[in-house]
């Protein structure tokens, strides 16, 4: 598919997506694959049930649980089945959930760094794989105080045509 400034046509959208689904779906081989990390359940009933939900909040943004209040009850719902998955320990164990991949491991390391500073380390440490940045130049910023945000007019002069920030 190609950007076109007026959309496309809604069956052009679903044929396309159609075609790339059956390409998907050959590449999995059927309800029997053996495939580990990819597809986690196979099976027409999770397929339903997951497009069912789909369709009910799609267009939530449960960013904000003060107007998706189920968004909080899930989550909870979640944390509780990792927690008893992971044998954890009602009154020690705590969980969050995150949008997925670079969120969560920003979450781990701030649970390693908060559990350090709790166990009396000053200044947790990590050794990190150089191949963990994936091809980005890291720049190091100077320390600045936890509880005041990085202002950005401080910052723009490190800003070249490559820099992203979210």
């Amino acid at each position: 598919m190609e950007f076109r400034p007026n959309g496309q046509d809604y069956r052009a959208i679903m044929n396309k997506l159609s075609s790339m689904n059956n390409v998907d779906k050959e590449n999995i081989g059927g309800p029997h694959t053996k495939i580990t990390g990819s597809i986690y359940i196979n099976s027409g009933e999770v397929e339903s049930l997951v497009g069912e939900v789909a369709r009910m909040y799609g267009y939530s943004n449960l960013l904000h649980p003060d107007i998706f209040c189920s968004a909080r009850f899930m989550e909870a719902q979640l944390i509780k089945l990792a927690l008893e998955l992971f044998n954890g320990d009602k009154d020690r164990s705590c969980g969050i959930t995150s949008t997925g991949g670079s969120e969560s491991i920003l979450f781990a390391c701030l649970a390693y760094r908060n559990r350090g500073l709790k166990m009396g380390i000053r200044r947790p440490e990590m050794y990190i794989k150089l191949n963990i940045v994936l091809s980005l130049k890291l720049h190091m910023l100077p320390s600045l105080r936890l509880e005041k945000p990085l202002e950005l007019k401080w910052s723009k002069f490190l800003w070249i045509k490559t820099t992203r920030s979210t």
